[in-house]
């Protein structure tokens, strides 16, 4: 299954890296890195996130941090938002 991102979750995603930029450039590939990697598990595990959460999808909440909002489909999971 792939994973797609809509601009809001792109976005997002941008925001943090800018925001995690300050603390240096490899904090926040890492940082970003965390986020693809947790994408790329709920590919190939689309049931790990929680629907009771959140009425627009499916929530995956990553150790210490982040929150992925994504949605399944046919050949896909998208994220459709990213949450510090």
């Amino acid at each position: 299954m792939k994973v797609k991102y809509s601009s809001k979750a792109l976005s997002d995603r941008k925001g943090f890296i800018e925001s995690n930029i300050s603390h240096g450039k490899d904090f926040a590939k890492k940082e970003d890195k965390r986020i693809t990697e947790a994408a790329k598990l709920l590919a190939k595990n689309p049931g790990l996130g929680r629907d009771d959460l959140n009425e627009r999808g499916l929530l995956y909440i990553l150790p210490d941090r982040y929150k992925i909002l994504y949605s399944i489909h046919e050949d896909c999971i998208k994220v459709d938002r990213v949450f510090f």
